[in-house]
């Protein structure tokens, strides 16, 4: 994968060419996120945040997007942000409405205010701010005086000034050199103030008898003072004359630079503000200028203004200039913020020109050639042939006498053959000649050409010429017998001939693939086509270019670039990008080629990186011609536009790659679910803890990196196996992620195809209560209490159920032993009455009888309770119903038993259910015995009680016997025994018992 270039390049003086460098800015506006064009300061921090002041906002901006910090009295204090400086510490100190001091916590985003204490007579207007070498801050007022930062950074006063001007010398700008002096442009002229010595040289009073302030002495009114790097001191000072901006040399030569800035800028006025150097060049900004100094030639060059192209320089007043850690060059202007890195320039556009004229030829360039002697030539589509030195100025040629080369029209390639003669082919089948022994040119046209163009010409190791032409016509000249022949005819133009080491000619086409020719054989060897499998043919139809790398390695421009080796005929393919139409390689082995998208430097190696040059490395003509292209030998090499030249030297910039310093990735902003955090507060934790509702994670990451843009990737570790690509602002979206620990690891890819500059931050997502580990505890624990409860139940129950059923076993036992001891009694009465009373014996027999009979039922009605079949109410109204049956039938009765279903819903205990059909079987045998008539028997249910009613005629009933059923004691105890009620009622001939049993 193709990678920008996107890293700080080491100072190269880029081209030996003394031409004026075009340069491409990159402009920032409304549109972009600007609060206003007007931005009067930029600054950068430790982090490489660049922060902006305009009118009511500061703005920071990491290269993606702009984030805001309004002057309207919330955040910040109400007024208009007049400046702004950010000090070691990364605190944004600024004044607001003149008066308003205080600086800005970049990592909480709060506001700290500093008490200025202004003496009587200054008035709160044109208030700016300074900060020496020390970081010592001053709050300078123009032309009335200045405010000293105490040493806790309180407050400014007076009070702390340690620089005493001299009365009525009132300041307009403060300037510390590398040597600690302070000089003081005042009304009055350039102050020298020396710390250490603490002395005062001002005109009139040259303590330190200092040559520079004796050169300035003349100048009122001074507004800047600035010292470069060669120790040369800048003044700008405005006296009631007029303009004026000189400079002094360490030899004491003083040059004056206002008439020449007049003249570079074609007499349009202009104001100055300040000066800046950065990678050795200095620059001047104002009102109306923007343009590099060149000491060494007392010369300006102007940044061009208001040019037409989207990466041109607009504005009418710049406010300030600005070095980034990248030696970008910000400028604030009144038409938003302009940038542009002048070391990254290292690609350098030429139209033609000719010695001694500043007219742009902008034809198309379509070929280049380095002579033997030196001079450059280069050919063009209309206008001829141009010549130049080795600086690439133009020069009068010595081939082309008055230029007269300009006169050869459409010209289309170029050649030097060994005797040092030049060739051309020309529109219309034309071949020019230089003869160097005879200095004469000629022209002739082949009728082989049959009047086509002649696009391409190269010279075999015979030193025959073979010629390439728009009709597909490939010719070989022979000088010796001057005889012309076609050796090849393809079915498209030819747009590139190349003769290797081995004396081949090979013929690029525009349609018609690539041809192999033996060149002393005149026969083709091979013709390259697609459609061949992988590693045998070439993926498309166009071959615009062709270079040797060595004795057995061509490279190829098709559709990507193509490698072949010729020993094995085996291609290489690199992955298609866009298609090339220059090709070069450079001293280094180093493939450099064009396009669409700009240059691209790779090697043969797929696997190793490459890089992409485009607009920010000085390019702006992306229309480059097939094949027009030539290496220099001094290492420069030169591609041909639809408009002019491309001048770049490949050892210079690849040098700078390797030496760049690689940016840290960095957490711009955050937003948990859609609420702003502050990101430095975040990094400041071991470990982001959130939850447990569902979060929703959105982070924006960027390298600060202004003048590169480096792609960003992500991996969730713990979730993520793979890394991630981010969105082409650096922003990753993390929806509902699951309870976890995560690891969210952010990086940039770099040219080398690896993943550089790791930033980590752990983050755990707390689950919900029900999702927790001590809750899965807690509910095995209440599962484990719960079964131990209900095994605690069911034992108790079991123990109940046991003891029920040994007291219905007692009970059993005793009415059986009971029983049997009447039996025994009444037998042996029985047997005595035998002989002297029969007939009393025959009723001591019958209640034998009775007493065995009414055993036998409580025995089947013991064991039918005590049967774990029978535990529910079902069984038990079942149980009834039979027992009913039984009597009708046993005693000729009519009784009716009904129910309600609920009753069946009901819950009973063994002992409970027993004592129930006790007393509904006594109750309805008293009856029986009574002779009630008509017996109605209902169990129903009412909530948690169970009700037994009966309902009879008494009628033809004995009396006696019934009054006994009302008065039986047993039948009233059993019922109070189970907790019941009894309610009667008796009428004339019917009578209701109603009986009431919680449950």
């Amino acid at each position: 994968m193709i990678k920008r270039l996107l890293c700080f390049l080491l100072l190269v003086k880029c081209l030996t060419a003394t031409a004026q460098q075009n340069y491409l800015f990159a402009h920032l506006g409304l549109r972009d996120g600007l609060s206003s064009n007007t931005v009067s300061k930029v600054q950068q921090d430790s982090k490489g945040y660049i922060w902006m002041a305009t009118p009511n906002c500061l703005q920071r901006y990491d290269g993606y997007r702009f984030l805001n910090f309004f002057t309207d009295g919330r955040l910040l204090p109400q007024g208009a942000l007049n400046d702004l400086y950010v000090d070691r510490k990364d605190r944004i100190w600024m004044v607001i409405a003149d008066s308003i001091l205080g600086y800005f916590n970049t990592t909480d985003f709060k506001w700290h205010p500093v008490k200025v204490r202004l003496p009587g007579h200054i008035r709160p207007r044109n208030a700016t701010l300074y900060a020496d070498r020390d970081g010592t801050l001053l709050l300078v007022y123009r032309l009335q005086g200045f405010l000293t930062m105490n040493a806790g950074c309180t407050e400014v006063s007076e009070q702390y000034n340690r620089i005493p001007l001299p009365p009525g010398w009132l300041p307009t700008q403060f300037y510390q050199d590398a040597e600690r002096n302070y000089w003081i442009g005042t009304a009055n002229g350039l102050v020298k103030y020396n710390p250490f010595l603490r002395r005062l040289s001002y005109a009139g009073h040259n303590r330190d008898n200092d040559a520079v302030i004796n050169a300035f002495a003349d100048l009122k009114m001074v507004n800047f003072f600035y010292e470069d790097a060669d120790k040369r001191k800048w003044i700008g000072a405005w006296p009631e004359t007029g303009l004026i901006i000189k400079s002094w040399d360490a030899g004491g030569s003083v040059q004056r630079w206002d008439d020449v800035i007049l003249r570079a800028t074609k007499n349009e006025y202009y104001t100055v503000y300040g000066v800046i150097e950065t990678a050795g060049a200095t620059w001047i900004a104002g009102e109306n200028l923007f343009a590099k100094l060149v000491p060494g030639q007392h010369k300006v060059e102007p940044a061009g203004k208001d040019a037409p192209g989207a990466y041109s320089l607009r504005y009418d007043v710049i406010h300030h200039l600005f070095e980034d850690r990248e030696k970008n060059i910000w400028l604030a202007t009144n038409k938003g913020v302009y940038h542009f890195n002048p070391p990254q320039h290292v690609f350098n556009f030429m139209h033609n020109r000719v010695a001694g004229k500043d007219t742009a030829f902008k034809q198309e360039v379509t070929d280049i050639l380095e002579t033997r002697s030196g001079e450059i030539l280069v050919s063009t589509w209309g206008y001829g042939i141009f010549s130049y030195d080795q600086q690439l100025q133009p020069v009068s040629s010595g081939l082309f006498p008055n230029n007269s080369g300009l006169k050869e029209g459409m010209v289309w390639c170029l050649e030097e053959t060994r005797d040092e003669n030049i060739v051309w082919g020309m529109q219309n089948g034309w071949v020019g000649f230089y003869e160097k022994k005879g200095r004469r040119v000629t022209r002739i046209r082949p009728p082989v050409f049959q009047n086509t163009t002649v696009r391409q010409v190269a010279e075999d190791q015979n030193g025959n010429l073979w010629f390439g032409t728009q009709g597909g016509h490939i010719v070989k000249y022979t000088p010796a017998s001057k005889t012309w022949k076609l050796v090849e005819k393809t079915s498209s133009p030819v747009c590139r001939l190349l003769v290797n080491r081995h004396n081949e000619v090979w013929a690029g086409t525009i349609w018609d693939g690539l041809y192999r020719i033996q060149a002393e054989k005149e026969q083709r060897i091979h013709h390259y086509m697609p459609g061949r499998p992988r590693g045998e043919g070439i993926p498309g139809l166009a071959v615009p270019d062709i270079a040797e790398i060595n004795d057995s390695i061509l490279v190829f421009s098709l559709d990507g670039l193509n490698i072949l080796n010729t020993k094995t005929g085996r291609f290489r393919y690199h992955e298609k990008k866009a298609s090339l139409a220059n090709l070069a390689i450079d001293r280094n082995g180093v493939i450099w080629t064009s396009s669409a998208t700009g240059i691209t430097a790779r090697s043969s190696d797929k696997s190793a990186a490459a890089y992409t040059f485009d607009e920010r490395n000085g390019l702006d003509d992306f229309s480059y011609n097939y094949a027009a292209e030539a290496s220099l030998k001094d290492g420069r090499i030169v591609f041909g536009t639809n408009h002019g030249m491309v001048v770049f030297d490949p050892e210079h910039i690849l040098h700078g790659i390797k030496n760049h310093s690689t940016p840290k990735i960095r957490l711009a902003e955050l937003y948990l679910n859609d609420i702003p955090v502050p990101a430095d507060s975040i990094l400041a934790l071991k470990k982001i803890v959130l939850g447990p509702r569902r979060i929703s994670l959105k982070a924006r990451f960027t390298t600060n990196t202004f003048h590169t843009v480096y792609p960003v990737y992500y991996q969730l570790e713990g979730m993520d196996r793979k890394w991630k690509t981010a969105t082409a602002t650096g922003e990753v979206l993390l929806d509902y992620i699951p309870s976890g620990k995560y690891l969210l690891k952010t990086a940039y890819l770099a040219e080398n195809h690896s993943l550089n500059g790791i930033l980590t931050i752990p983050i755990e997502i707390r689950a919900p209560f029900y999702k927790t580990l001590w809750f899965f505890i807690l509910l095995a624990l209440t599962v484990l209490f719960l079964l131990y409860l209900l095994d605690h139940y069911r034992m108790k129950r079991r123990e109940e159920m046991e003891k029920l059923r040994t007291n219905i076993g007692s009970r059993l036992h005793n009415d059986v032993s009971a029983t049997l001891e009447n039996i025994n009694i009444l037998s042996e009465i029985a047997v005595l009455k035998h002989l002297s009373d029969p007939k009393k014996s025959l009723e001591f027999l019958e209640q034998i009888k009775f007493r065995s009979s009414e055993m036998i039922s409580a025995m089947q009605d013991m064991l039918w309770a005590i049967s774990p079949e029978n535990d529910n109410t079902s069984q038990l109204l079942l149980r009834l119903q039979k027992y009913v049956g039984i009597l009708n039938n046993r005693y000729h009765t009519h009784i009716d038993l009904a129910s309600d279903p609920k009753v069946a819903l009901l819950k009973m205990n063994i002992q409970l259910r027993y004592e129930i059909l006790l007393l509904f079987k006594r109750s309805i045998k008293a009856l029986i015995h009574a002779a009630a008539e008509d017996i109605c028997i209902h169990v129903g249910a009412d909530k948690n009680r169970l009700l037994y009613t009966l309902q009879f005629s008494h009628q033809h009933c004995d009396r006696e016997q019934l009054q006994h059923f009302f008065n039986n004691r047993e039948f009233v105890s059993r019922v109070k025994n189970l907790n019941g009620k009894i309610h009667s009622s008796i009428h004339t001939n019917q009578a209701e018992i109603e009986c009431r049993i919680p449950l």
